[in-house]
């Protein structure tokens, strides 16, 4: 009973050790994604002029303003590739729906399209300069997502945002449970072949005790 009561604390402890670990590495990941995220989305809005983004009501604005679009867009395209960041893209409420405004996908050059926003967008629409970062999970796929307000005159006119896919955290997160899952079955594994051989050097003391007994 000792025996097997120590097997499964020194089993605990060390899965322990290593769960605990796993989500500090996570966390430190989570934290470096999301330090790069705010950073890009921080330079992404620089590289915008509120003045111009209060004026697009319409696609016939920005074609009256199509020059400026479309070197505000190249710029945040090459920011994105530079950043490895998937998309940046700006929303602005018009005439009480969300749509997008601006956006780096080369794929799909759609605007004043309605969006289904998130909590983090609603938080940079509440004007919080860091709206964190989550998982956003729609019809393109699962992403990291960070937003921030873009302001004119104190007054949030527009959030611009920054994508990437979430792929890292996945691929981590997999290859942490299964290197714990592979860990438990090894200490599995040896804790038992240590039970066993104990019990065998056990056994061999009780008979040699009862040899000495009988000789005696």
């Amino acid at each position: 009973l000792v025996m097997v009561a120590f097997i499964v604390v020194l089993m605990a402890i060390v899965i322990g050790m290593n769960v605990f670990s796993t989500m500090s590495q996570q966390q430190i990941l989570e934290d470096s994604i999301t330090s790069q995220l705010l950073s890009i989305t921080v330079s992404a809005r620089n590289m915008v002029d509120a003045d111009t983004i209060d004026s697009y009501g319409s696609i016939e604005d920005v074609q009256k303003d199509i020059f400026n679009f479309v070197r505000t867009r190249e710029k945040l395209r090459t920011l994105a590739a530079d950043t490895g960041a998937d998309f940046i893209y700006i929303l602005k409420v018009i005439d009480g729906e969300v749509m997008f405004i601006m956006d780096t996908d080369e794929e799909d050059e759609s605007i004043f399209i309605p969006y289904e926003i998130d909590p983090v967008h609603e938080e940079a629409f509440a004007g919080l300069e860091s709206a964190g970062v989550m998982n956003v999970v729609d019809e393109y796929g699962s992403y990291n997502t960070a937003a921030l307000p873009i302001l004119k005159d104190g007054k949030v006119i527009a959030i611009i945002c920054t994508d990437i896919e979430d792929e890292y955290l996945q691929a981590s997160t997999q290859r942490a449970w299964r290197n714990t899952a592979l860990l438990t079955g090894l200490m599995l594994v040896a804790l038992t072949a240590m039970g066993l051989m104990v019990i065998f050097l056990l056994s061999r003391v009780a008979r040699m005790q009862k040899m000495l007994s009988d000789m005696a």
